[in-house]
């Protein structure tokens, strides 16, 4: 093994990879959603000691000019608006942990079934606000892979 194999394989490299899948059909506000989060495996068997998640909330702000705010419908209803930037705020309105402590063969996927609460009074999704569910899967000797998935909140 040479020299960049090493590194590659001591950095965790070619290791496992994280996808989400989030039902398209919106969840309503304090109600429970579903996802399946596949671990997919490397070029080595690895094993998966848990989870670290997060559902965070975009929303979209607006500046003008003068870094004065604007909201979002004076936005929306400016016939130009070249001299408005718009930015995101980000927030983590959900956060745990959950415990995996399985085996990923290599090449193979282990799907593990997630469910989660979307907070009671969460806004709707809709063009300027959206909710990512974020996931990082705890593998040892890899950097901490992770996946996101769009969650739809009605």
């Amino acid at each position: 093994m040479g020299f960049s194999d090493k590194m590659r394989d001591s950095l965790g490299a070619e290791g496992a990879r994280i996808e989400v899948d989030v039902p398209s059909e919106p969840t309503p506000a304090g109600g429970r959603c579903r996802a399946v989060v596949g671990v997919v495996g490397g070029n080595k068997d690895s094993h998966v000691d848990g989870f670290a998640a997060r559902l965070v909330q975009a929303a979209r702000t607006w500046t003008d000019a003068s870094g004065q705010p604007v909201s979002e419908q004076a936005a929306m209803a400016a016939d130009d608006r070249s001299s408005l930037q718009p930015s995101w705020t980000r927030t983590t309105v959900h956060e745990w942990t959950v415990r995996v402590d399985r085996p990923v063969p290599a090449g193979e996927r282990v799907d593990v079934d997630l469910a989660f609460d979307v907070p009671e009074g969460a806004a709707a999704s809709g063009p300027a606000l959206n909710y990512t569910l974020l996931v990082q899967a705890d593998i040892k000797g890899q950097i901490d892979p992770t996946g996101t998935a769009k969650v739809p909140v009605r």
